[in-house]
């Protein structure tokens, strides 16, 4: 849920009140792990260009390649923001380095594949994880 708490004259916020829901199911492979993230998006105060319900849709990997370092790739999908343009697709690929137990250092690039996606971008993280197993745990499976 997201709540007016910007100021909408500063373009801080739309001014109105969003809902969202993600469902996320994931499957482990051995070294490597697949996930679906389907996602909706409800926008209450909506911009004249803007679109009212957004759905979103990714496909994303993470495959185990030595004990700290794995690869990850996504492509991602969200629904067209009007009904003549096409809907943004974007691939990301990228490295997660585990520095220790559950803390670790992510950078990817993302390349849009369509018109409507950014050309391209560059991310990066660092990530705490609150309990779960250990990295020799994780590789012990």
């Amino acid at each position: 849920m997201t709540l007016p708490t910007g100021d909408e004259e500063k373009g801080l916020g739309s001014g109105g009140y969003d809902a969202s829901a993600t469902l996320i199911a994931g499957k482990a492979f051995g070294p490597a792990n697949v996930y679906l993230n389907l996602g909706y998006t409800r926008i209450d105060k909506v911009a004249e260009d803007g679109k009212k319900n957004i759905y979103s849709a990714s496909l994303a990997g993470e495959w185990d390649i030595v004990k700290e370092w794995a690869i990850v790739g996504e492509v991602l999908y969200e629904s067209p923001g009007a009904e003549s343009e096409d809907a943004p697709v974007a691939v990301t690929a990228g490295l997660i380095w585990e520095i220790a137990d559950n803390f670790s250092i992510d950078i990817g690039a993302r390349v849009g594949l369509t018109d409507t996606a950014p050309d391209w971008g560059i991310l990066a993280g660092i990530s705490y994880t609150f309990g779960g197993p250990s990295a020799e745990e994780k590789h012990e499976k």
